[in-house]
């Protein structure tokens, strides 16, 4: 069974590993950019989830307190590791799918 921290853990996990032409870390390390959208639905959501829509991934993201800063899709963190704080964490994004 998922812990309640399951889905950040699997956030920071996903957007560490990259690549980065498709998902990376802001420059600030607080935040998250989706890069290439089609590819981050067809070939990294896949791999970490049971589903490769942007939509879902989203609604998670909205669940967990995550906020988008800024129409490029970005999601806020005020904790760059979410297991830094286990209570607490919100992340970023890029085109949808």
């Amino acid at each position: 069974m998922a812990t309640p921290m399951h889905f950040p853990m699997k956030l920071y996990e996903l957007v560490d590993a990259g690549p980065p032409a498709i998902v990376s870390w802001s420059e600030s390390g607080s935040s998250f950019l989706v890069n290439d959208s089609e590819k981050f639905c067809s070939e990294v959501l896949p791999r970490h989830f049971r589903h490769s829509k942007m939509t879902s991934f989203q609604r998670q993201l909205n669940l967990y307190g995550f906020h988008r800063i800024s129409k490029v899709r970005t999601f806020s963190s005020s904790i760059p590791d979410p297991s830094a704080h286990p209570n607490h964490a919100h992340i970023p994004t890029g085109p949808g799918c």
